[in-house]
């Protein structure tokens, strides 16, 4: 071995793979030793190629310190980098469970698999009583399990041919479509993204999947609720619009197929890409590009804790061949990385931050939004700015533009319509 400035070459040694690097710090002789930051140490293969391993630590008196590589690989084409590692096993040691976490995760889930297996008597609550209730429909797109996918409408689309006399029944006298489109009362939910994604065959059975538009209004009581729903892009007489004075069922069915597209957008697009890939790519762009003493650093590791083992876990055990997702899932059998693509091909910096989010989508003023509310999360700009005082100071920290841009590479794929990129080198 030769090393030079913590560059290490190796001039001929049979190898695999390298996947980690030991430092040994020890002691010269008698001579005292001083701390030593090792920023990273690049490795040379004799075929030239270059491996990177991060420190960024103060190594004071005299230690071993082992260093992962932290590489990524593709998920699948189109999507976010991973970290390298096939099974939880392969992660480094401080990435792994603990023994306490592993003990309450399958204490979880035993208990859930015997609740799951013995008759539960229960009395039915309000929730599952009004279920079917339009007012409660609404509700969920303001403050159930993903509120994120409807927007303020001000111009009824031209594929969704809705009318005057369609809602009139719903609107009543008072006001009409128009009046309420331009007070900022009517709101879209739009699935266009679940257009021409291949479904699942579940135990010789063929799935299906709509790709509805739900339009609502925000009533006089501020409620928010759903006045005409059609399944399909495309308007025809084989694509009816659905509004709520149609006949029961053929109204409650109409909003089961919307709520059901709106499950696999939670859990492919909202859930599994906004939640779990991209804070794993966050997480190793931390590792690789922040020094431990840097103010971000220590602001988003406590968050990163067991979420490379919890999607190391995901990716093999729900969304990899065999999962849950193939098994149970409409999007299961090779869906679920076509709608990750396409999740991705749309996402944007500005629908990560929440209070730009709200604003983009018209949903910062509607009342009963409990949601938006709680936004008690956002005290982290209050640290950041205590450090950053203009976007001067966060152009010239090379650390920071160097984790961003690995972010904007490896996450964003590059993608200039993602927004608030300067390739001027300012995030």
């Amino acid at each position: 071995l030769s090393v030079n400035q913590g560059c290490i070459k190796l001039d001929s040694i049979d190898y695999n793979e390298i996947l980690y690097v030991r430092l040994y710090k020890e002691r010269f002789l008698l001579l005292l030793t001083n701390p030593w930051f090792c920023k990273y140490v690049n490795v040379t293969s004799p075929d030239g190629k270059l491996y990177q391993f991060p420190c960024y630590l103060w190594l004071s008196g005299f230690r071993t310190i082992e260093i992962p590589e932290a590489k990524g690989k593709v998920y699948a084409e189109g999507t976010p980098y991973c970290i390298d590692a096939g099974t939880s096993a392969d992660l480094p040691p401080n990435e792994q469970y603990s023994l306490e976490k592993l003990g309450s995760f399958g204490f979880t889930l035993a208990s859930a698999y015997v609740h799951s297996n013995k008759p539960v008597w229960f009395k039915m609550d309000s929730q599952c009583q009004m279920w079917k209730e339009d007012t409660f429909f609404g509700y969920q797109y303001l403050n159930g399990v993903n509120p994120m996918s409807v927007r303020k409408c001000t111009k009824i689309p031209d594929n969704f041919p809705v009318t005057q006399d369609m809602v009139a029944s719903t609107l009543g006298s008072s006001t009409d479509l128009q009046k309420e489109l331009k007070s900022g009362n009517i709101f879209l939910a739009d699935y266009n993204i679940l257009e021409g994604i291949p479904t699942n065959t579940i135990n010789g059975k063929k799935q299906y999947l709509a790709a509805p538009l739900c339009l609502l209004w925000k009533s006089l009581q501020d409620y928010l609720i759903p006045i005409a729903i059609q399944l399909g892009q495309q308007p025809g007489p084989e694509n009816p619009i659905f509004v709520a004075s149609d006949s029961e069922w053929d109204w409650t069915i109409a909003k089961i197929w919307v709520r059901y597209a709106e499950v696999q957008v939670h859990e492919l697009d909202h859930h599994l890409l906004r939640t779990h890939l991209l804070a794993e790519l966050f997480s190793i762009a931390t590792s690789r590009n922040l020094p431990t003493q840097h103010p971000l650093f220590k602001l988003l590791l406590p968050h990163f804790r067991y979420t490379l083992e919890i999607n190391v876990l995901a990716r093999t055990q729900l969304i990899g061949p065999g999962g849950l997702f193939d098994k149970a899932f409409v999007t299961g059998n090779g869906s679920v990385p076509i709608l990750v693509r396409k999740a991705l091909e749309r996402m944007t910096y500005t629908s990560l931050c929440l209070p730009d989010d709200l604003k983009d989508r018209g949903m910062e003023s509607i009342p009963k939004h409990y949601y938006k509310e709680d936004d008690q999360v956002w005290f982290v700009s209050d640290v950041v700015n205590h450090y950053y005082k203009d976007d001067d100071m966060v152009s010239k920290d090379p650390e920071l533009q160097a984790w961003i841009k690995e972010i904007f590479i490896k996450g964003f794929l590059e993608r200039e319509s993602s927004g608030k990129h300067d390739p001027n080198g300012l995030h």
